[in-house]
């Protein structure tokens, strides 16, 4: 675009395929909050290939109909990662599949296991783009108990996490009902779980 820097991309790293080809690409800036534009040219494909991007950070097929791709990065000196792909339609929707498998197409909080529990249980969540992640643990009252996972900038895929019983100040809880909060780039669930001594 006028007036802003370009930089074409110029080292790749191939995963080479008898049906196709493979590449993992970074965008990375230290600035917050700017609009990137990703511009593309290919030629001299096989006839039988067809080529696609697939923007991990973002959990997004790009359309490469158009010749440009617009995307926002909120958090600096956190790179974006693509994976470009070149190859048979076969081919193609082989690794896509693949790719989905790895990359959660939703937000997700699932219940903690075991449960009810004693002395630790483990959470297991969800994360279906780059997002800045909270996990808190309540009492039945409201009351903060533990904050598990503060301001943590995630990557899309799963993650899980234990919790030992302790509070904040590394004391045993007691007995009973908590709720446990993920909050993740809008998405914001809540679920109970017991201890029981």
């Amino acid at each position: 675009k006028e007036g802003q820097n370009i930089v074409p991309y110029t080292i790749d790293y191939l995963k080479s395929g008898k049906d196709g080809y493979q590449w993992i690409m970074y965008v990375c800036t230290n600035m917050n909050d700017i609009t990137n534009y990703l511009n593309w040219k290919y030629d001299n494909l096989p006839s039988e290939y067809e080529m696609i991007i697939y923007d991990i950070t973002n959990n997004r097929l790009i359309n490469m109909n158009s010749d440009e791709y617009v995307f926002d990065n909120k958090y600096k000196n956190h790179p974006v990662q693509f994976k470009v792909l070149a190859g048979t339609k076969e081919y193609l929707n082989q690794e896509l599949t693949e790719l989905k498998k790895e990359i959660p197409q939703e937000f997700l909080l699932y219940q903690n296991y075991p449960n009810p529990f004693n002395p630790s249980t483990t959470l297991r969540y969800d994360i279906a783009k780059r997002s800045n992640v909270n996990i808190v643990i309540y009492n039945i009252l409201g009351q903060k108990v533990k904050t598990l996972i503060a301001n943590n900038i995630h990557e899309p895929g799963r993650y899980s996490i234990l919790w030992n019983g302790l509070n904040d100040n590394d004391i045993r809880v007691t007995s009973g009902v908590y709720i446990y909060r993920i909050e993740a780039n809008g998405f914001l669930k809540n679920k109970k779980m017991m201890i029981l001594k």
